[in-house]
């Protein structure tokens, strides 16, 4: 019995919790007021009354609240009836046809319901906003395809105008075309064939080198030169018919981004570098001091030049390539020949590559930021004041636009971004004037995360988070709205993290080689390798190199009689300056977190016997 009656309690209980609105039990109260039968079957009327307000209730077809109500007016009804004495029966034919008192108590309750349940309300509401939206959607759409873009700001005049502004005394690209001139050869047609002996062996680069002396010296007086002086853009230093890098010559009216910039040229540049390169080697073997440290300097000249040229960051990291590889040819020479220098011309090498702390000394994005302004005035209109709104025209021309970018740095089909596309060339781009955002929106985007990127040129790559801006890119183009609002910034947006790990590990090879100088000095005067690098400093370093992984000071011992600098890698462990498996140099260590293609394990050489294997 006992069991029975705890059933029954726990059934009743769970049977009031399923008829309790949920607003009751939001407020903590289990009120079970939608169960309206068991109130009216409770009641205590007769059949006849409470068959009738079941079937009434029944009947209306309303929500369940207004279904409770209901039954609790009819209740009430009917319990005031008998109490004035009428009966039951009575009480019932009073009340008349139970299905028209349904319907007539289903409009009551619908007319009283709040303002957006009434149906009709609703649906006018709705037809007058759909309206809204079409015609604004109307008017949109032909100012997107009526409206043209309105370029105001001549970028390439803006880019040029420093350079122009040099002295034509101080620039160095007219010496430098004398220079690859003269390395190379003519063919009939007065275009140059420039084929220095790169991939010859080392006898055959020294009979080159001897040939074109002329050229190679007019290269060091070229890279002693204030600026490069490489005049962009038609018209400019790529209008040679002598020197065959121009493919093609660039519209008047050409985007900035199919200009041609000294990178361009890099063949040349480079090939006048590997011919400076191997000179300070040849030099450095038969004794000649001085023309080792011209060439070195020759070197460092060209990769300021190129730094400074026009301020474009694939410039710049030409520049910063150039250092890389003129480092290694100094390490080289410290290791193989270390008596081919003076004390004297040492201490000028070490003054010479020093400076440089952090990436943003030698890489700016002040320059970089004109590609993207240049293509979004080619896109939006212009209101005057830093805002305006897409086009047609500019959204047609946009890909092509993007394709020419630098580098090949982008693959893109904006297009994919609009809802649809008309075979033939005519794009639909039904959902570009809605959803795309405006001028000032999208350069406000780009200022701040360019800003993002630049402050962290500023700091140790191992401060700042690479992959922040990259994820905020991926957040944007995961979203459907934000990737058609944003589609032209995430196209474009350069990620520079790139630019600041490799210029990192610039500065770590450049700080292991500034120790080598110092251990090099060391040992002429006391004859042998310090045992810690502690005794170098004030004598002959202001003080010991931080680890560009870990902060901490770099790491160093002796291995056979050679000293070896060392970072501890991305692991931090410190495993003696041995690299990782089948990565002498220990490249693959240096790794900041965000830089997953590299392996972890082993150490970073910064200075070693190593880094000088294949190295010609």
């Amino acid at each position: 019995m006992a069991e029975r009656t705890l059933s029954g309690n726990v059934y009743s209980v769970f049977r009031t919790i399923s008829y309790t609105p949920l607003r009751d039990i939001i407020r903590g109260r289990v009120t079970g007021r939608l169960d309206w039968r068991r109130r009216v079957a409770g009641a205590g009327l007769p059949a006849v009354a409470a068959d009738l307000i079941v079937r009434v209730v029944t009947r209306t077809r309303l929500l369940r609240l207004e279904k409770a109500a209901v039954a609790d007016e009819l209740l009430a009804h009917f319990l005031d009836g008998t109490a004035a004495g009428a009966t039951a029966v009575e009480l019932v034919e009073r009340f008349g046809n139970p299905a028209t008192a349904a319907r007539l108590i289903r409009r009551a309750k619908q007319r009283a319901r709040p303002f957006p349940w009434h149906p009709w309300h609703l649906w006018r509401l709705v037809l007058r906003v759909t309206a809204v939206v079409i015609v604004v959607y109307g008017l949109m759409l032909l100012r997107f395809c009526l409206t043209h873009p309105s370029p105001t700001v001549d970028y390439l005049a803006e880019l040029n105008k420093p350079i122009e502004q040099t002295p034509p005394a101080d620039r160095a690209w007219p010496q430098w075309r004398q220079a690859i001139i003269a390395c190379g050869t003519m063919d009939k047609h007065g275009v140059l064939q420039f084929t220095p002996p790169n991939d010859s062996p080392w006898p055959g680069k020294v009979e080159w080198l001897e040939q074109h002396k002329a050229g190679i010296a007019m290269a060091r007086q070229a890279a002693a030169k204030p600026a490069l002086g490489f005049v962009l853009g038609p018209r400019g230093s790529l209008d040679d018919p002598q020197l065959p890098f121009a493919q093609f010559k660039d519209a008047p009216d050409a985007p900035l981004y199919v200009v041609l910039h000294p990178r361009e040229n890099g063949y040349y540049m480079s090939r006048m570098f590997l011919a400076l390169s191997f000179d300070a080697r040849r030099a450095a073997e038969a004794g000649d001091a001085a023309t080792v440290e011209a060439d070195i300097m020759a070197m460092l000249g060209l990769a300021r030049q190129l730094q400074y040229s026009d301020g474009l960051v694939d410039d710049q990291m030409m520049g910063v390539s150039i250092r890389y590889w003129t480092i290694e040819r100094i390490q080289r020479i410290l290791m193989n020949t270390p008596n081919s220098l003076p004390d004297d011309a040492l201490i000028r090498l070490a003054h010479a590559i020093s400076g440089p702390e952090v990436a943003g000394d030698l890489v700016s994005l002040k320059q970089e930021r004109m590609y993207f302004l240049d293509a979004v005035q080619r896109l939006y209109t212009d209101d005057g004041h830093g805002d305006g709104h897409a086009t047609l025209d500019g959204w047609r021309t946009l890909d092509k636009t993007i394709a020419l970018m630098p580098g090949n740095r982008v693959e893109t089909n904006l297009l994919k971004y609009p809802a649809g596309h008309i075979d033939g060339g005519t794009e639909l781009a039904s959902s570009v004037p809605m959803l795309t955002a405006s001028r000032a929106d999208v350069v406000a985007m780009y200022d701040r995360l360019m800003d993002q990127q630049e402050g962290n040129l500023h700091l140790p790559v191992r401060q700042v988070d690479l992959n922040r801006v990259r994820s905020e890119l991926n957040t944007l183009s995961a979203s459907p709205v934000d990737r058609m609002r944003y589609g032209f910034l995430i196209e474009t947006m350069p990620i520079i993290s790139w630019t600041q790990t490799e210029t990192e590990r610039y500065l770590g090879l450049r700080d292991g080689t500034g120790v080598g100088i110092a251990l090099e000095l060391f040992r002429r005067r006391h004859g042998t390798y310090p045992t810690r690098l502690d005794e170098l400093v004030t004598e002959f370093l202001p003080s010991v190199p931080a680890d560009r992984i870990t902060g901490e000071p770099v790491k160093y011992r002796l291995a056979d009689g050679k000293p070896i600098v060392y970072s501890v890698g991305a692991d931090r462990i410190d495993d003696g300056g041995t690299p990782p498996p089948e990565d002498s140099s220990g490249t693959k260590a240096a790794s900041w977190g965000g830089d997953s293609v590299y392996p972890a394990k082993g150490d970073w050489l910064l200075f070693a016997p190593q880094l000088i294997e294949g190295i010609q």
